[in-house]
């Protein structure tokens, strides 16, 4: 008798509660489900110095942070002397170096169109990445093909270079579609009216490449969770601030050495 009368109130209370209160079984919230099959979130996953974020739509530019985040049309910016990164999804990360913009112009499930304003950006598929990725530039648009790590400049001139450390990628503009293997550049005038990519080998790597190369061991060693929330669409941490990296948000690492200047820092990571 007492377990009916307590099965009334908890009934009720249980039906009162908003559309998606109860995590995925609500279904997806409101600004999810309008805008279709089509609508993906990305995320900062790494913000080091002065990053900022640009909302689509309102232009409204607030500080970036660690866990923050991004919708189609959203700019990321770095400003001087700071990086930024940006999971796509579980297995894909672009990242910005020092006075870069970059621009999401299309997130879906597995489907990914950036555009590189201006700077520099690199962009790393991971084990297991499956999504279709665009990278568009002034008069080109850069497809990786597998697993690998692509690097894009776009310079104050309007011109461009795509680098491929590894992996494999198209580099199409209207003259037609030119394939770039390991340790080859690609460098694009910028003008839609010249189709010319001139192909030459890949220039030495710099700081920006070493920092990537750092952060990829990192994520290759513990992956991303794939699902935490019902608006985030894959992993989510806690943002933690490392000396190498700045704030970020993933795994925290046991051990990881920061290379500065030579030398390195042991700590937690």
């Amino acid at each position: 008798m007492h377990s009916s009368l307590w099965s009334v109130p908890i009934l009720v209370a249980a039906l009162a509660l908003p559309a998606g209160a109860n995590g995925r079984a609500g279904g997806p919230p409101p600004e999810r489900a309008s805008r279709g099959p089509a609508f993906g979130v990305a995320r900062v996953s790494v913000a080091d110095g002065d990053v900022v974020l640009r909302r689509a739509g309102s232009g409204d530019e607030i500080q970036a942070r660690a866990a923050l985040a991004l919708l189609a049309g959203d700019s990321v910016a770095t400003r001087a002397r700071s990086r930024a990164e940006i999971q796509l999804d579980v297995a894909g990360f672009v990242r910005l170096n020092a006075d870069s913009e970059l621009r999401i112009v299309e997130l879906g499930s597995r489907r990914f169109r950036l555009e590189v304003v201006r700077g520099g950006a690199s962009y790393s598929q991971l084990r297991g990445g499956e999504a279709d990725v665009d990278l568009d530039v002034a008069g080109a648009t850069v497809r990786p093909l597998k697993k690998g790590v692509y690097r894009i400049d776009v310079f104050a001139s309007g011109q461009t270079t795509v680098s491929v450390r590894t992996g494999s990628a198209e580099v199409e503009t209207d003259g037609g579609v030119e394939k770039l293997k390991k340790g080859k550049q690609a460098t694009i005038q910028g003008d839609p009216a010249d189709g010319r990519v001139l192909l030459a080998k890949a220039k030495p790597k710099d700081g920006f490449d070493e920092w990537n190369k750092r952060r990829d061991k990192l994520l290759e060693r513990k992956p991303p969770n794939r699902w935490v929330g019902p608006s985030v669409g894959f992993g989510y941490w806690p943002p933690f601030y490392s000396v190498g990296f700045g704030y970020y948000a993933g795994p925290r690492f046991r051990v990881a050495v920061v290379h500065r200047g030579g030398g390195g820092r042991r700590g937690r990571y």
